[in-house]
């Protein structure tokens, strides 16, 4: 989202074609729309992980699953599908928003259940013990 944000908005123009950048910006966009790519991929691949070990495990363990937000997962990788694929070079602006939105709400999800699942096995214990 970086490198969107660096595009000179004021050289853009919009037709029933789509937009028209700057030459110089050519190079962001497409820079943009690899890394919207990579992080789908990663995502897709995450999700497919996440449902693979939770078959695997089958009765959901509370304290099993803090890295595997299924749901979560494949949320934000269908946003981002859809920004790796902008219709005329720029993603629309609802589904940048959507995807900041998604990625907020799943770190504050991860760190509420860090927080409650604090001192079960497997996790860090209450009061760890300060390292040399």
């Amino acid at each position: 989202m970086a490198t969107l944000e660096i595009i000179d908005m004021t050289k853009v123009a919009t037709s029933s074609a789509g937009f028209t950048f700057a030459a110089e910006d050519h190079a962001k966009v497409a820079e943009a729309t690899q890394h919207f790519r990579a992080a789908e991929e990663a995502l897709a691949r995450a999700t497919e992980v996440c449902a693979k070990f939770r078959a695997r495990v089958g009765k959901p363990d509370p304290s099993g699953f803090l890295d595997c937000d299924l749901a979560g997962f494949k949320h934000l990788s269908e946003i981002l599908a859809r920004i790796a694929v902008p219709k005329g070079g720029l993603p629309a602006l609802e589904d940048v928003q959507a995807a900041v939105t998604a990625v907020h709400e799943n770190v504050e999800f991860w760190q509420k259940s860090v927080q409650a699942l604090r001192g079960l096995p497997g996790h860090y214990p209450v009061n760890p013990t300060p390292k040399p």
